[in-house]
Order: structure tokens, then C-alpha cells, then sequence
């Protein structure tokens, strides 16, 4: 039998970390090893088709009994059990020690349904079941007497199993006490008595049901069942909670330590005191499902990595670093052409290394080269925190194999593709020509003829949160690809230095392609030299949510087929709810034939001065055909010369608004077409991050506000996440929400002396209504709540409060105030998010008196603040607390009284005796986060 350990326990035990556990939780037992649980049966049920599943600690299959009914499960695939017939016979338990967890959904509990059982129907003797029925979950056991050890009744509480709803279940034996657990929690627990023989049973064990008395299944689960394991011992409640959160209980394999320094490769390489010392040992070891490969942090070698060997379903091998430092480093120099390279191998995960590749002179050349050939699917590649740099690939030719990541399907003899494909928190500096290209030679359909055979697409792909800064051509492209995922990932300063036609994130060939959340800038050069594009033969692809700027050649290309009917691809792709600011050259340019391409509900802003076109068709000799609309834009034009040319496609225009200047080819026949100001709070305003374009949100009493035409499909939000609906009336621009104003401080002088002043006259801050509780166990308005002001004079920022809360506890002091009752405050300059720096403050009643600390300034020190007026008191008859604050604007630097409009986020934290209990916040980025994006604007009055 093989053993299975928990990847995150494992780390945990391994560094000997000391945590704090919740009350009422028990810490991991001291375990005979460091591995964790052990995994006897895991049945994850994702086959989605066939008549039986895999137990994946065997890798046995396991027939299902019936017709099974596969469906989306809580994760992957499930089991529809049907309340019938369905089960399966899986292997005995040893029940002297044992977890078994799964989730279940029932549709009916009318009788018993079984989640397991060994049981007979009708009899006593035998039993190991357990079933859902009339809401409860139970559970019982008995010997081959029928005894039952004084565990019945065993079950939790009325309606605790709703119906048609996703329950984590589990029950767990630990000597004679047995507890049953729902969605993490311990529900119930007993203790059985006498001697639990409960060896020798002969039935079989099912999954979604017990046994017919003739043999079969019988009171068969109702419903869905999925993530069914079996662990050998009971389970901590923490660990609990690991398997109901996905935590993955991965094969132990053999951990292999390398150690450029103080390793030697004669040793065992099985420990950090017996390390391996070089890469060639590494690369002439085959490894095992399971393995671990760990390089020494602070190491650096020169040379490639090529281990051997392939992981498996669950058991992936693992590359990373260990020890303390920085990540290990390894220099290609230019001796490979890749400096860490895969081919036809799979189940890898290749984490936190420092990766250069540069020779004398530029060749082809990379950093990560991943290579399948003629093998069918090539599953599980997961590379992350790679530091990759320094990279110099061919640039005087355009050689898109040159650079960074470089995933390739090959051959000619058997179509392939890679499966689970994730390149995540990677960054990228002064990588030539490409960060990141995924292609295969399996691409040939309709106008594409250069391949092997007939496309082929890879599934599963992800890309998220990589960083690029100066590749010489593309950041990223993505070909030949099944609904690909591009998300949160930033691109600066692409096509720096190459030849031929380069954008920083793309698509080609590929379909049902997400890219969303990213940000691409200062892309250099018009051939094409976009943050964005959708190329040729994609089709329902989704560009959303993106933030484009000072981008060359413009923010988005469209291609279409160059030549060809536009029969099946180049269809349907949709570009929405993105923010251009300053692209140059053309807003969005088309090409070839791209058929039902919708543009909608973004916004454009250009500068005075500059010269940009918003409809461009840049090859003459391929002209765009088709259909192309253009509905709900902000196009807000302080340049000159923006031109609408829709080549020989049909393009129609609805509900934009055309602002500023205007050129003769702007479209008049926009049926709800508006020329008036559409009053963005700050347009221009924007900075580097996704998070600086506050000032795209529109003023309260904007034209563009609801003014919009309905469009179905709209993906319901916008950029910043506001829901939008698909039959009202939208907004125009990329902001879906309410209009804004910054909320306004009125001008008027506090007297600071402990009773609050009348301050009905004030707008004031209604924490119960206008806040957000972050809090577990909040008990209302009584436990919680409470009234700020907050007003302004030229020498003074004031803060008044009067703050409802029925246990009064503020045991710290100076920078730990928070951890008590107290009021946390922020301002930062401009509007959210355009200035990433901020004052927080912290006010609090302590044991030797009113206190304010700073936790950060701008232009302050942190630390205790004594240039103030303060006052808060205690009223533990009415269980309130006054706070009221003069704050000089020094103290507030560089926000004066000049700037008007600042932004601003404040709390009331809660502690009633038991520690920090959460608080409730007006604005947000000071609780959960620091971030001035989710501060409120305000305005000086």
C-alpha cells in the first residue's frame, strides 16, 4: 500500500511551526511520521463517462453498479447516484481507526439513503453505515451479535443535511469515541461501550448504498455524491477542514536535495545533510510520482535542468527551493538552448527558481522549454515564482521560440496536446523575443495549412498574475487552445526590441479564450504594437475588465481570416468593459473577415495633443469584412484626427457617447448617440495598475448614468465588479455603478472636551447603514454600530464619533490599539487609488488614557501622535464610547486644505474580551487590505 501525505501538513510539520489553533480545535497529534494522514482510498469520481472509477491510492478501477449518471460535481466531475441501483463495492476499511469524509448533495431523504454501508437490509448484524434521512445524518455500527455498543442513536441535529445543496460530511473513530462532522464543524460526537470487535465482516462496503438482502444495493443515495476518501486514523478537526477545502493528499514519494555548495554527489541526496551537489547528477535521475526535488536557496549553478521521469494523477513531482535565502539560480550562459527543459514528460510542478540564459552571441534561445511529441496528452505542467531574465534570443529575425516560457506540441505521427497547463506569479525581465508562447504543430483548419494535422487544442491552459517587463517582442501568445484563461497579468514595455509584428497579449487560433484582469503599457512600435489582441482563426473569445495604455500601436487588434468565408471561426468574439487611456495610433484596429464581432461598454480616452484614430484598417491589401457593432462606449477625445474607417465590413453603432473634439467620419447613424460631457470623475487620471482608474467612474448626474441600450450575455459586471443587468437600461463607459460625488466634510471647528458638539446639521457617517461588517458572531446594531463626522477648519481635520458597543475592551496599547476597541482611520491624496501611499491613524481609549498612534505616512514617521487634540470617553451605562479628534493637516501631509478632494476609509474595531472580534468599515483597503483603490472620496466643503 502506498502512503499519502498532505501537502500543506507536511510543510507545516516539517518547519516545526508554532500555530494558534481556534477554540475548540485540536492540534495535529504527534504522528509516528512527518507525512501526515494516511489516504487508504480516495474516489474522486471526475471520469465523467463509463461504468466504473478509479480508487486512485491503487489506481484500481472500481466497477459502478446501474447506469451511472455523470454531472458537475463540487469539484471536477461527481457520482448521481439514483436512488435505484447505483453504488460502488469499494475495499474494506479497517475500522479500528478510520476518517471517511465526502461530499454529498441529496436531492431526497424520504427512507435512509446510505453514503456508505456494509450493512444488510433488515438485519442487525454487520452494520457500518452511514445515511442521510428526514435532514439528520447517522451513523451506526454493530458485530456479527447485532451489538451496537451503546452508540445508537448516533446522529446530528434536525435539518442539518439540506436538499439539493452541496454538505461536507465525515465520520471518524479514535478508540471507542466517534464523531461526525458537517462542513468542517463537529457536529456530534459519543462514545461507544465495551470491547468493538468489528472484524470479519463479510459484506460488502458501498459507496451510495448498503446491501439487498439477495444481494445487490439497497436504499440507494439519492443524489450526488463526490471527494469520497478513507483515511487510516481520525483525523484532527484541522485537518478536517484541509480535506473539505481541497487540500490535495498527494503519493509520498522521496525528497531530493541538491546543495551547489556544501553537496556532494556520491551522497544519498535524500536529506539537506546529504545532498547532491550538481545539476548533471539531477539530470541523470529518473524520478517517481510523488518525488520532491529541492535546491538549495542561495545555490547557483550554470548548466540546464533536465530531470527524468514523469509524475502521476495526484502525485505530481514537485521542484522547489528549501532553506532560507534567495531562490536558487540557474545560468543557461548560452551552453543549452533552454536552461530548464521537459520533453514528453508530465505531472510536473517547477516552483521558485532564478532562471538566465544568455550566450555570446543572439541564437534561439530560452529560459523554460516544454516539449510533447507524438504521445497524445500530456497532462499536469504547473510552473510558478519563476524569476526568469536575461534572456538574449534572436531578435533580428523574428524567432517567436526565443524567450521565456516556451510550451510546444511537436511531431507528425500522433496528435497531442497538453492538458492542465499553468504558468502563474512567473516574472519576466529583459527576456528576448517572446515571455511566454504556446503552440502546436496539430493547428491545420480552413486558411491554416502549415501544420501536422487537423487542430487539435490544449485544455486546461492558465496563465495568471505573471509579470513582464521588456520582452523583446510579445508578452503573450496563445495558439491553439480550448478555452484558455489570461487573467491578472501585467505587461510593460514589450517589443522593445525585435522585428516583424508583435502586441504584448494575444491569441491566435484558438477558441473560447478568456483574457481578463490584465494591464498592458508602453508597448513600442505600430507594426502592430497593441496591449491586446484577438487574431486570426479564434472565435467566441472575451476580451474583459483589461486596463490598456500608452500603448503605440493602440489597444486592440482584430483579425479574421486573410481570405477564406468566415464559415465557423473568426465569429462571435466579444471586447468589453476595458479602459484605454492614451493609446496611440488607433483605439482598434480590424483586419480580414471577423464576423458578429461586438465592442461594447468600454471607455477611450485620449489626450490633448494627441493624434489617434478610433477605427483603423491597417492592411490595405486585406481589408476588414464582416460584421462588426459598437454599443455603450465612452469615447472621450481631447486629440484630434479620430477617425472611424470600417474598411469593407458592416459596422454598427448604438448608445456610444462621442466626446470632445470630433472628426467628419464620426458615425451618425448611432440611433442614441451623445455628444455631452458623460462627467467621468477624473479622466486622464489613470496610473500604472489595474487599481489607478478610479477616475473612470462616473459623477453623479452623468448622461451616461442608466442611459445605455440592454445587451444579453454581458458577462453581469463591470469592471470594478458591479452587477450589471442584462434587460435594464446599463450606463455607457466600463462603470456599471451609481454615480458618484466625494462625500462631503463640512467646514466647521470641534471643540474638543469630551461632549460631543450638535453636529445634527452635518452629514454624518451611519456605520450601521453605510458600513461593511467584517465580523464573526455579529449581534446587531447593539454589539456594533455607531455615527462619525467628520469635519474641517484651516488649521484642523476633525473626527467626531459616538460608537455603540456593549463590551468595552482595549487591553494594548500604541501599535497594537487595533487588536481592541478602537476607530482606525486613512486619507490618502487624490481620488482612490491614485496615490498608493496613506496616513493610518488609530484612535483608542487604554489603560493609561486616550492614545493616537500612526501605523504609516507619507510624509510623517510612524509612532505615536502627540501633536493632536483628543478625547474619547466611556459611557458604560449607555455602553458608548465619544470620540473626538483635532488633527492638524500637518500631520496629514502632502493633503492640504488646497487639495479639496481626498480620499479616505475609517472602522470601528471590536474586541468583547476574547480578542479581535472584526469591525465594520466605511470605504475599505485598511481592515482585510492596505489599498487606497477601496477608499471613499471626499470633499472639502
Amino acid at each position: 500500500m502506498r502512503r499519502w501525505r498532505s501537502k500543506i501538513l507536511s510543510l507545516l510539520l516539517a518547519a516545526s511551526m508554532s500555530v494558534t489553533l481556534l477554540a475548540g480545535m485540536s492540534a495535529a497529534p504527534d504522528r509516528a511520521s512527518a507525512d501526515g494522514p494516511v489516504l487508504r482510498q480516495s474516489y474522486t469520481f471526475d471520469e465523467g463517462s463509463g461504468s466504473s472509477t478509479e480508487e486512485r491510492v491503487s489506481g484500481q478501477a472500481r466497477t459502478i453498479t446501474g447506469t451511472p449518471a455523470w454531472v458537475a460535481g463540487k469539484e471536477g466531475n461527481a457520482l448521481d447516484f439514483d436512488g435505484v441501483n447505483t453504488s460502488v463495492v469499494m475495499d474494506a476499511v479497517n475500522k479500528e481507526a478510520f476518517t471517511i469524509a465526502a461530499w454529498i448533495k441529496p436531492h431526497s431523504y424520504t427512507y435512509n439513503h446510505f453514503v456508505f454501508g456494509q450493512g444488510v437490509s433488515g438485519e442487525q448484524e454487520y452494520m457500518f453505515n452511514l445515511w442521510v434521512n428526514g435532514g439528520k445524518l447517522f451513523f451506526l455500527l454493530s458485530d456479527e451479535s447485532g451489538n451496537g455498543f451503546g452508540l445508537w442513536p448516533f446522529s446530528t441535529t434536525e435539518n442539518s443535511i439540506p436538499l439539493n445543496e452541496w454538505t461536507h460530511v465525515a465520520v471518524s473513530r479514535s478508540g471507542n469515541l466517534f464523531k461526525l462532522y458537517l462542513n468542517g464543524v463537529l457536529a456530534a460526537s459519543k462514545s461507544a461501550s465495551g470491547n468493538l470487535d468489528l472484524s470479519g465482516n463479510p459484506n460488502p462496503l458501498r459507496i451510495g448504498a448498503q446491501n439487498a438482502s439477495g444481494g445487490g444495493p439497497m436504499g440507494v443515495f439519492d443524489g450526488l455524491i463526490d471527494e469520497f476518501n478513507v483515511f487510516g486514523e481520525a483525523l484532527t478537526d484541522v485537518e478536517i477542514i484541509m480535506v473539505m477545502e481541497g487540500e490535495d493528499f498527494v503519493e509520498a514519494g522521496t525528497d531530493y536535495y541538491v546543495d551547489a555548495a556544501n553537496g556532494n554527489d556520491a551522497n544519498s541526496g535524500t536529506s539537506a545533510g546529504t545532498a547532491w551537489a550538481s545539476l548533471a547528477k539531477v539530470n541523470s535521475t529518473t524520478f517517481q510520482p510523488g518525488d520532491r526535488l529541492l535546491l538549495k536557496s542561495g545555490s547557483v549553478w550554470t548548466g540546464q535542468l533536465w530531470p527524468k521521469g514523469s509524475g502521476s494523477s495526484g502525485s505530481p513531482i514537485i521542484v522547489d527551493k528549501y532553506g532560507e535565502g534567495n531562490k536558487p539560480i540557474i545560468h543557461g550562459a548560452g551552453q543549452y538552448q533552454e536552461t530548464v527543459k521537459l520533453y514528453n514528460q508530465q505531472y510536473w510542478e517547477i516552483n521558485n527558481l532564478e532562471l538566465t540564459n544568455t550566450g555570446a552571441s543572439r541564437t534561439t534561445r530560452r529560459a523554460v522549454w516544454i516539449e510533447a511529441q507524438d504521445i497524445g496528452v500530456a497532462n499536469h505542467i504547473h510552473l510558478k515564482n519563476l524569476d526568469i531574465r536575461d534572456v538574449n534570443g534572436q531578435t533580428a529575425v523574428q524567432d517567436l521560440e526565443s524567450g521565456g516560457i516556451i510550451v510546444r506540441v511537436t511531431g507528425h505521427a500522433t496528435p497531442t496536446k497538453f492538458h492542465d497547463l499553468l504558468i502563474q506569479d512567473n516574472t519576466f525581465t529583459d527576456v528576448d523575443s517572446t515571455g511566454v508562447f504556446i503552440r502546436s504543430n496539430w493547428r491545420n483548419r480552413l486558411t491554416r495549412t502549415d501544420g501536422s494535422g487537423a487542430w487539435l487544442g490544449f485544455t486546461g491552459v492558465v496563465l495568471r498574475s505573471n509579470s513582464f517587463n521588456r520582452t523583446g517582442g510579445d508578452a503573450i501568445i496563445v495558439c491553439e487552445s480550448d478555452a484558455p484563461l489570461i487573467e491578472y497579468n501585467v505587461a510593460a514595455n514589450s517589443y522593445y526590441d525585435s522585428v516583424g509584428y508583435h502586441a504584448a497579449i494575444w491569441g491566435i487560433n484558438t477558441d473560447n479564450a478568456v483574457f481578463q484582469y490584465n494591464e498592458a503599457y508602453l508597448t513600442r512600435n505600430t507594426m502592430d504594437g497593441m496591449g491586446f489582441d484577438i487574431d486570426e482563426l479564434s472565435s467566441n473569445s472575451i476580451m474583459q475588465y483589461n486596463y490598456s495604455h500608452d500603448n503605440e500601436g493602440g489597444f486592440m487588434l482584430l483579425v479574421g481570416q486573410r481570405g477564406g468565408n468566415g464559415v465557423d471561426y473568426d465569429q462571435d468574439s466579444v471586447v468589453r468593459y476595458n479602459i484605454s487611456e492614451n493609446d496611440e495610433l488607433a483605439l482598434i484596429q480590424a483586419v480580414g473577415r471577423v464576423q458578429n464581432y461586438q465592442v461594447y461598454n468600454n471607455t477611450f480616452y485620449t489626450s490633448p495633443g494627441m493624434n489617434v484614430r478610433f477605427l483603423m484598417a491597417p492592411d490595405g491589401n486585406n481589408l476588414p469584412q464582416g460584421t462588426m457593432s459598437f454599443k455603450n462606449n465612452i469615447i472621450y477625445n481631447l486629440g484630434t484626427n479620430m477617425t472611424y474607417y470600417c474598411g469593407n465590413a458592416t459596422c454598427t453603432y448604438n448608445g456610444n457617447i462621442y466626446y470632445g473634439n470630433h472628426d467628419a467620419s464620426e458615425p451618425t447613424n448611432d440611433p442614441n448617440k451623445l455628444t455631452t460631457d458623460p462627467m467621468l470623475l477624473d479622466p486622464g487620471s489613470g496610473g500604472t495598475g489595474r487599481d489607478t482608474v478610479f477616475g473612470y467612474k462616473l459623477a453623479a448626474g452623468s448622461p451616461a448614468l442608466g442611459s445605455g441600450v440592454p445587451i444579453a450575455n454581458n458577462g453581469g459586471k463591470d469592471y470594478w465588479g458591479n452587477p450589471i443587468s442584462s434587460s435594464a437600461a446599463p450606463n455607457r463607459g466600463a462603470y456599471g455603478g451609481p454615480g458618484l460625488a466625494g462625500a462631503p466634510i463640512a467646514a466647521r471647528t470641534i471643540t474638543v472636551d469630551g461632549t460631543l458638539d450638535n453636529l445634527t446639521s452635518v452629514p454624518g457617517i451611519d456605520l450601521g447603514t453605510q458600513g461593511t461588517v467584517v465580523m464573526t458572531g455579529y449581534g446587531g446594531a447593539s454589539d456594533l454600530s455607531g455615527m462619525v463626522w467628520l469635519t474641517w477648519d484651516a488649521n484642523h481635520l476633525y473626527l467626531s464619533a459616538r460608537i455603540k458597543d456593549d463590551t468595552f475592551h482595549q487591553p494594548e496599547s500604541g501599535g497594537n490599539i487595533w487588536l481592541g476597541d478602537s476607530i482606525q482611520f486613512a486619507v490618502s491624496p487624490g481620488l482612490p487609488g491614485q496615490h498608493a501611499g496613506m496616513n493610518e491613524f488609530g484612535m483608542a481609549l487604554t489603560s493609561s488614557g486616550p492614545q493616537l498612534y500612526r501605523w504609516s505616512g507619507i510624509n510623517n514617521s510612524s509612532g505615536t501622535v502627540t501633536n493632536r487634540q483628543l478625547s474619547i470617553t466611556r459611557n458604560a451605562i449607555l455602553n458608548e464610547t465619544v470620540y473626538e479628534l483635532a488633527l492638524p493637516w500637518t500631520e496629514l501631509s502632502p493633503i492640504i486644505t488646497a487639495n479639496q478632494t481626498f480620499s479616505l476609509s475609517l472602522l470601528a474595531n471590536d474586541n468583547d474580551g476574547s480578542g479581535r472580534k472584526g469591525w465594520i468599515e466605511w470605504g475599505g483597503g485598511i481592515g482585510g487590505s492596505k489599498n487606497t483603490a477601496l477608499f471613499h472620496p471626499v470633499t472639502l466643503q
